[in-house]
């Protein structure tokens, strides 16, 4: 099982490159609490569910105490997040919030995000290079990261020439 958080999922649908997740991961699942908060974007996200199509699984989550416990410190998308994809061992949960992967990684999950899927696209032939779509995520999402982590990404991909 692959699960989401929301930025990832929000960030592929602004860039046009939601299929993407389908491609590298097959279906990818959500809580309830990542569908509201794509729900509350339908202003810069536009009909998120349709762009999706068969590639995102929503999946209801019952309270619990880890939900709980990383409630305390997590957003709602970023705890249910989290807390499914320790309940169902996931392979991978996407996920670009450095505090919940911090907190995911210490539960025991691998964590991927935005630039980690564009990395994994371009390296498997998906894209053609991934120095326009960090450049269309400043620029047109507005999604921070630093200067040396871009510069990073460009040397692993082997664009900086």
């Amino acid at each position: 099982m692959i699960v989401s958080n929301t930025t990832p999922i929000s960030n592929l649908v602004q860039l046009g490159l939601i299929e993407l997740l389908h491609e590298l991961f097959g279906t990818i699942t959500i809580p309830g609490a990542v569908a509201s908060e794509l729900n509350e974007g339908r202003e810069f996200l536009g009909d998120w569910h349709k762009a999706c199509g068969d590639t995102v699984r929503i999946v209801a989550m019952e309270r619990d105490p880890l939900t709980e416990q990383l409630l305390l410190n997590l957003h709602p998308g970023e705890a249910e997040a989290i807390a499914l994809g320790v309940r169902h061992k996931a392979k991978i949960l996407l996920c670009d919030d450095l505090e919940a992967r911090k907190v995911a990684v210490y539960h025991g999950l691998k964590v991927t995000g935005t630039l980690g899927i564009l990395v994994k696209a371009r390296l498997d032939g998906l894209i053609q290079a991934v120095t326009p779509q960090m450049d269309r995520l400043r620029k047109e999402v507005h999604f921070w990261f630093t200067e040396e982590l871009y510069h990073q990404i460009r040397s692993l991909v082997r664009e900086d020439k």
